[in-house]
């Protein structure tokens, strides 16, 4: 302990006194503060777009539901009244937003919210039709597109590790000094472990810093406590991986210009090169291709125009949902139009549902293949695990869509009841209007220890294999004077 707090008042002494240092230091804080800027502007964008359209929304169901009232001796009275009482066109014009909330921790983590759609809306119509105007999982846009507080983590927190690590024996080598530290009591190795652990602490106490503006400029509610807890363990996790790494590249005795190589060749190997390449190896086309499932959805028949055709389509629809099946002949003629369309159009989306669920398997398949490669790399791996606590993944993106499909359903059956009871609708019936309830993946704790896990184990890994190395490279004694 006393050797360690010598070398890190020598470390701090040199450090105030090297103003290259100092300004990559700064401009790191700067980038990070930029970061957090940004990623809370990104979110209240879209909260704002939330809140506005939510308020046309409720202003537009308002108006759809005065309509019941409207006087009917005029044209534009009667549509509106016909809009409103007709069951059947108030599945096409009584809309609704479909929202993905934003998690407290989507400001530090923007993850896909960028890429996939999160608000949609939505009426009683063909769900699948109005679920692929946007396609929910894109897989060929990366986790960390956004300038936000995880990006400044995952790629510029290596850099600086880097900028101040790469030399650490080196540096002794070439000014000449590396002699002199091998005739002193304390052993070499345990002087670059000392230098070592003086810049994690720095790096740590910087992370803390930064996390913790964060926190209070994003405004991070009290009950977000554990989640704080978390991203400050995955992001420490993350710097000391790294540190292991340019221990253990410090460890082959290598001039200041290899190791700068090697660890800047480290980085570029993984942010770049093995998520470019694991990429494009799991981005087949055919695979997980959209476009052929819309057009096939597109392309179903229509409705048959003979009372049989209808009858037919009924009886189909009737088998699925036995409890619409009316026994008063008279109310069932009177809306069999359009009892006929709207079991048609939930046929059609059952027929399709086979299709689009075989579709996101495909698209899950290829998530969790690529997840299993980039447990391995600490960058992705890290990245994964900040979506996960800002709610930002394609896992929120799937349980979006369940969520989608959940409400789609209930917002069907709130007109099928006065449909096929051949009644019109009543202001009693948009008193219990549906409301779409967000299912929001938890937190995963296994999720989160098992990222973890890869990432203490890869460090143990380099941290040991680095100072095994720097004690056998040291063990030769040497003869003083």
């Amino acid at each position: 302990m006393k050797t360690l707090l010598l070398i890190s008042a020598r470390e701090w002494k040199l450090l105030n006194r090297n103003i290259l240092q100092l300004c990559i230091i700064v401009l790191f804080a700067a980038a990070a503060l930029y970061a957090i800027h940004y990623g809370n502007a990104v979110i209240d964008r879209q909260q704002e777009t939330v809140q506005y359209i939510r308020q046309q929304n409720a202003q537009d169901q308002q108006r759809l539901i005065n309509g019941l009232g409207a006087d009917t001796t005029t044209p534009a009275g009667l549509a509106a009244w016909e809009k409103a009482a007709y069951p059947s066109k108030v599945r096409f014009f009584l809309n609704y937003y479909a929202v993905n909330e934003p998690a407290p921790f989507a400001r530090l983590s923007i993850g896909q919210r960028d890429v996939n759609a999160y608000y949609l809306q939505l009426n009683a119509q063909n769900l699948y039709l109005q679920l692929f105007r946007s396609e929910i999982a894109n897989p060929r846009k990366l986790l960390a597109g956004n300038f936000d507080l995880s990006f400044v983590i995952i790629y510029l927190l290596p850099l600086l590790i880097i900028a101040f690590t790469y030399n650490l024996l080196s540096d002794e080598q070439e000014r000449g000094t590396l002699p002199l530290l091998r005739m002193q009591p304390v052993p070499v190795q345990q002087i670059i472990l000392c230098k070592l652990l003086f810049w994690l602490g720095i790096t740590i106490a910087l992370l803390f810093i930064i996390s913790c503006i964060a926190f209070v400029w994003s405004g991070m509610p009290v009950t977000a406590a554990g989640s704080m807890i978390w991203w400050l363990l995955v992001s420490g996790s993350y710097a000391g991986c790294w540190f292991a790494l340019l221990l253990l590249i410090n460890a082959f005795h290598r001039s200041s210009a290899v190791n700068a190589l090697w660890s800047l060749g480290a980085w570029l190997l993984f942010l770049v090169v093995v998520p470019a390449l694991l990429n494009l190896a799991f981005s087949d086309e055919r695979q997980a291709d959209p476009t052929k499932l819309t057009d096939y959805i597109r392309r179903q028949q229509g409705l048959g125009e003979s009372k049989q055709e209808k009858v037919e389509v009924l009886e189909r629809f009737y088998k699925r949902y036995p409890q619409y099946r009316n026994n008063d002949t008279a109310a069932a003629i009177r809306f069999l139009e359009f009892q006929a369309y709207s079991a048609y159009v939930t046929l059609t989306d059952a027929a399709a549902k086979p299709g689009v669920d075989a579709y996101y398997r495909k698209v899950w398949r290829r998530q969790r293949q690529m997840a299993a490669f980039n447990l391995i790399n600490p960058a992705v791996n890290t990245q994964h695990l900040m979506n996960t606590l800002g709610h930002t993944g394609i896992e929120d993106a799937f349980a979006f869509r369940a969520s989608i499909s959940a409400f789609h359903e209930r917002l069907c059956h709130f007109c099928f009841e006065p449909l096929f009871a051949g009644r019109m609708m009543t202001k009693a019936d948009f008193n219990n209007l549906p409301v779409f309830r967000q299912l929001q993946p938890s937190t995963a704790i296994g999720t989160l220890l098992r990222g973890l896990g890869w990432l203490w184990l890869l460090t143990i890994i380099a941290a040991v294999a680095g100072w095994r190395r720097l004690r056998n490279s040291f063990s030769t004694p040497t003869v003083n004077g």
